[in-house]
C-alpha cells in the first residue's frame, strides 16, 4: 500500500487586535543538561569589540554598540611557570662531540660558574640551557676548538629563591621550585606573617631585587595592604626569582619610605645594610635585645662564600655632622679565634660592605 505523501504545517501566530510592529524574536540557545552535571550552553559568535553583544542576544529595540556586556568578569590566569636558569648548587651535563674528555656532570657553584676541566671556569650567571650552550661552545672555539658542538642538558635544577625582608615574623629568603612563581599572599605566610601594626601597613615589591646591592632601597612597586575601611587586603601579585618584597608598618617606616636610613631603627632593633660578595645582600635588622656586632652578624647569614675576602670587610659608619668614617675588620680571623676585642658593635644605618676575591684565568 502507498505511502501518503507528507505534508508540512505552518504552525499559526496568534496576532492582538491592537496594531504593532512586526519584530523578529531570537532563538534561544540549545542547552544540554546531564545528571550531575551544569548545562552547558551552545556557543555564540563573539564579536570582534568586547564591548559589544553578539546581535542575537541583544534586547529588541537596542543597538549592538550601545548594549551593555554584563555577567561575571573572570579571573586573570596565573602567570606560567618561568624557564628554569642556571643558579648556583645546579648539576648539568655538558657533552662536547669534539672533545669526549669534557663529557660529563658539573656543579655550579656559588658564583654561578663551573669549573670545565682544562677549560678552566666558564661563568653562566642566570643563563638559560640554550644560552649555557651558546657560552660553553663561544668559549671552546676562541681558545681551544675550530669548531665545538655543544649539549647542555640540566640534570639537576636548583631551587629559585625569593626575599622576604622588613616588618615580618620570619625575614629571609624563600625557596620555591626552578621556574616556579609564588603569590604575595603565600609568601607573606611563609615568612610568619605581618609583624607589629598592620594599619597603613604596605609592601614594597622590587623585580630582581635579590640581585642588586641596594636591596630594598632599590626602586620597585609601593602598595597598600590595607583597605579604606581598615581591612587587612593582599594584591594579586605573583613573585619570580631573586625578586624581593618589603614590608613597611608604622614602625618601621623609615625617612622618605627607604628603609636603612640611619634616622630610623625600626621597633627597637638596629638596621644595618649588607654588600658585596654576600649570600644576602640588603638590609639586615636584630631586635632589641639581640646582639649586633659583625661576628654575629656573619653567623646570621650563614657565613661568606668561597669567593669573599674575609680579611678585608669594611664598616661604614656615619657620623651626626654627616661624615663618614670607616673600618677595616678581618672576618677571617673574627670566625676562626671569636675574640671579643677583635668584633665591632654595629650601629643602625651601618654598610658593611665585604669584597670579592680576584679570579686569575693566566
Amino acid at each position: 500500500m502507498a505511502r501518503p505523501p507528507s505534508v508540512s504545517v505552518t504552525p499559526a501566530v496568534i496576532v492582538s487586535a491592537a496594531p504593532v510592529s512586526a519584530v523578529s524574536v531570537p532563538p534561544k540557545p540549545e542547552v544540554t543538561e546531564s545528571k550531575g552535571i551544569e548545562p552547558v550552553v551552545a556557543s555564540v559568535p563573539v564579536p570582534l569589540n568586547p564591548g559589544v553583544l553578539p546581535p542575537a542576544l541583544l534586547p529588541v529595540g537596542v543597538a549592538p554598540e550601545t548594549a551593555p556586556v554584563t555577567g561575571i568578569v573572570p579571573k586573570p590566569p596565573a602567570p606560567q611557570p618561568a624557564i628554569p636558569t642556571i643558579q648556583p648548587d645546579s648539576v648539568l651535563w655538558i657533552s662536547v662531540s669534539e672533545d669526549p674528555s669534557l663529557n660529563g656532570k658539573y656543579m655550579v657553584n656559588d658564583a654561578s660558574a663551573i669549573d670545565f676541566g682544562y677549560v678552566g671556569l666558564v661563568f653562566l650567571p642566570d643563563m638559560s640551557i640554550e644560552q649555557a650552550e651558546a657560552e660553553v661552545k663561544r668559549v671552546l672555539e676562541g681558545r681551544y676548538l675550530k669548531n665545538a658542538t655543544v649539549s647542555v642538558k640540566l640534570a639537576k635544577a636548583s631551587y629559585d629563591r625569593v626575599g622576604v625582608q622588613g616588618s615580618v615574623e620570619m625575614p629571609g629568603e624563600i625557596k620555591i621550585g626552578p621556574g616556579a612563581t609564588i603569590s604575595l599572599s603565600d609568601a607573606l605566610r611563609r615568612a610568619g606573617g605581618i609583624r607589629g601594626n598592620r594599619e597603613n601597613c604596605r609592601v614594597k615589591i622590587i623585580r630582581g631585587g635579590m640581585k642588586t646591592p641596594f636591596g630594598p632601597a632599590a626602586e620597585g612597586e609601593v602598595s597598600s595592604l590595607v583597605t579604606q575601611d581598615g581591612q587587612l587586603k593582599v594584591p594579586d601579585v605573583f613573585l619570580r626569582n631573586d625578586d624581593l618584597i618589603y614590608l613597611f608598618t608604622p614602625s618601621s617606616d623609615t625617612a622618605q619610605g627607604v628603609p636603612g636610613n640611619a634616622g630610623s631603627a625600626g621597633a627597637g632593633g638596629k638596621r644595618v645594610v649588607l654588600l658585596g660578595e654576600v649570600p644576602r645582600r640588603g638590609v639586615i635588622e636584630f631586635a632589641e635585645n639581640e646582639p649586633c656586632t659583625l661576628m654575629y652578624l656573619l653567623f646570621k647569614i650563614g657565613g661568606l662564600p668561597r669567593f669573599a675576602k674575609a680579611d678585608q670587610i669594611t664598616v661604614v659608619r656615619r657620623n651626626k655632622d654627616g661624615t663618614e668614617k670607616s673600618f677595616m675588620v678581618d672576618g677571617d680571623k673574627l670566625m676562626n679565634n671569636g675574640k671579643p676585642e677583635d668584633d665591632i658593635v654595629l650601629e643602625t644605618g651601618d654598610r658593611i660592605v665585604v669584597p670579592a676575591r680576584k679570579i686569575s684565568f693566566f
